[in-house]
């Protein structure tokens, strides 16, 4: 593994990142071990809620995406963000519940930009909606690194972190 860093080495020439969740509802941590090796392995961030948005996102129609919104606002945002907002290069950073990092890395051009993979959750494997990245820390899931300060807070699957926010600020302290 190459030499430790500070994550704010990561920050510099940015004004915001994106935070994620690895997983929460009705995973258990065997569960939530297997998708993130499968993201390690597979160079993968994804999000699913495949009873609300079964196909790909810029296929559900403007009632199907406004019916999420009215209904469950947080996930629209989300699947937005995700397959609308997010750049190549941007930074992703994975979190495992408020305590502990799984991985740093950057969105990776492609094309399209983002891909659903209804089978990857219908096997269990991983979640449907997904996007490349380049991992520059994978940590395995029994070495994640234990945060200092809590993301007391961070109740969203996907966050876009802007600078000098509260945890813009805990995790800049963090070292990988």
């Amino acid at each position: 593994m190459s030499e430790r860093m500070r994550v704010r080495h990561y920050f510099e020439g940015r004004n915001y990142f994106w935070l994620m969740h690895l997983s929460y509802g009705t995973m258990t941590e065997e569960d939530r071990r297997e998708h993130w090796n499968y993201a390690r392995d597979h160079s993968l961030i994804g999000l699913d809620l495949p009873r609300e948005v079964p196909r790909d996102w810029n296929e559900m129609t403007d009632a199907q995406k406004q019916a999420l919104r009215s209904q469950r606002p947080n996930w629209y945002d989300h699947f937005e963000w995700f397959c609308n907002e997010m750049r190549p290069n941007d930074l992703v950073i994975i979190a495992n519940g408020w305590d502990s990092l799984l991985g740093i890395g950057k969105i990776k051009f492609s094309k399209p930009p983002y891909m659903y993979r209804r089978d990857l959750s219908e096997r269990a494997i991983f979640f449907d909606h997904i996007r490349n990245v380049v991992w520059d820390r994978a940590q395995e899931y029994d070495d994640r690194i234990r945060l200092p300060t809590l993301l007391t807070g961070f109740d969203r699957t996907l966050l876009r972190v802007k600078a000098n926010t509260i945890f813009w600020e805990i995790l800049s302290h963090v070292t990988l």
